[in-house]
C-alpha cells in the first residue's frame, strides 16, 4: 500500500499526470499496431486479436506511462536537489526501454545481429509480454523507492543487518 500512496503522490502533480496519460496513450497505440491488434488497412480491431493480448498490451502501456511519469518526477527531484545532469535520466530511460519494452526488444536483437533469435521468439509473445509487465512493475517499484530517497543500505544498517 505504500507504493500506491507514493504513486498517488507523484501523479498528483499535473505535469506527471499529463506525462503518464500521454505516454500511455501513445505507447498503447504504437503497441496496438505492432502487435497486430489494430489492422492498418481495415483501421479496426483485428478479429484474430484475443482478449488476453489486448489486456496485456493495455497493461504494458499503462505501466510504461507510470514509469515515464515517475522517471520524470525523479529527474525533477534530483535536478532540484543536487543539480544532476540529463544523462542520468536518459540512461534510466534507455535501460527501461531495452529491458522491458516488447516493441524495443526485437529492434535491439536485430541491431545486435540476432534477428533469427527474434524470429524464434515470435511464438512466445505472451511470455515476452508477461516478462515485460514484470520488469516494468519492478522498475516502477524501484523508481518509487529512489524518488522518495529510500536507501536500502541504510535500512539494513538501521535494522541491525
Amino acid at each position: 500500500m505504500k507504493a500506491l500512496s507514493k504513486l498517488a503522490g507523484v501523479l498528483s502533480g499535473p505535469k506527471y499526470l499529463a506525462v503518464f496519460a500521454l505516454s500511455s496513450a501513445l505507447f498503447g497505440i504504437l503497441l496496438s499496431f505492432t502487435s497486430g491488434i489494430v489492422v492498418v488497412g481495415f483501421w479496426g480491431i483485428s478479429p484474430l486479436a484475443d482478449p488476453v493480448r489486448i489486456g496485456m498490451v493495455s497493461a504494458i502501456a499503462l505501466l510504461f506511462g507510470l514509469n515515464a511519469g515517475v522517471l520524470l518526477h525523479n529527474f525533477d527531484e534530483r535536478r532540484n536537489a543536487a543539480g544532476s545532469t540529463g544523462m542520468t535520466a536518459m540512461g534510466a530511460f534507455a535501460a527501461l526501454m531495452a529491458s522491458s519494452c516488447p516493441l524495443c526488444q526485437p529492434f535491439l536483437l536485430f541491431s545486435l545481429g540476432l534477428g533469427g533469435l527474434s524470429a524464434l521468439m515470435a511464438g512466445l509473445g505472451i511470455l515476452v509480454g508477461a516478462f515485460s509487465m514484470l520488469m516494468l512493475t519492478v522498475s516502477l517499484g524501484r523508481s518509487l523507492d529512489v524518488g522518495n530517497a529510500v536507501c536500502r543500505a541504510s535500512k539494513r544498517k538501521e535494522g541491525g543487518g
